[in-house]
């Protein structure tokens, strides 16, 4: 499967990826049962990624506050 192809999968469950998904993407989307209901991100990067294949996330993540954070700190902020 092609970077559009998996884009366009993405796009249409509601997901956006960064660039830098791609960098250790080998086809598994398992890691995405972990987002059931309203309260999810909205941007799926390498590190969010790793990180849900080798842990599940707690439920009580913010996931609005932890994408300002990391749009602040990718800022210098």
């Amino acid at each position: 499967m092609n970077r559009l192809e998996v884009i366009d999968r993405y796009l249409g469950k509601n997901f956006l990826l960064s660039p830098d998904f791609f960098e250790n993407y080998d086809g598994n989307d398992e890691f995405l049962v972990t987002f059931s209901g309203k309260d999810r991100p909205l941007i799926i990067n390498r590190d969010l990624m790793l990180l849900l294949r080798v842990n599940s996330l707690p439920n009580e993540i913010n996931w609005f506050e932890f994408e300002k954070s990391r749009a602040l700190f990718e800022k210098g902020w």
